[in-house]
């Protein structure tokens, strides 16, 4: 009979244990690359509206709202890849969205990308 490594037991446990945390960072980066030309935009409405420039300002706030629709295509495209997320991972992925990707946070909430319960 062969003897299989002890390390070897418990290596899917580790795996599964690493699991979640490295699934909210893959998500939460997918989400931010998502929404990167949204974030620019936005970047560049805050400099118009500090020039005071309203006709500028209104164009970057129509090209935002078609990024933003863009941004919740895109991420409903990963929810597809990821499929559903349970409430514990959902959360966490919103709160590193609120950390590093503010502009994540709205197209993830509208996505559809539901938890289950």
């Amino acid at each position: 009979m062969m003897k299989i490594p002890f390390f070897l037991f418990f290596f899917p446990f580790l795996i599964l244990g690493c699991g979640l945390s490295s699934n909210v960072k893959a998500i939460s980066e997918d989400v931010c690359g998502c929404v990167t030309t949204l974030i620019k935009v936005n970047e560049d409405i805050e400099h118009a509206m500090n020039k005071q420039n309203q006709e500028k300002v209104m164009k970057l706030f129509i090209l935002a709202g078609e990024e933003q629709a863009k941004a919740q295509d895109c991420i409903l495209g990963l929810s597809n890849s990821y499929g559903k997320l349970d409430k514990k991972t959902h959360d966490k992925v919103l709160e590193e969205l609120k950390t590093n990707c503010r502009d994540g946070v709205e197209a993830f909430e509208k996505s559809g990308w539901y938890p289950t319960q």
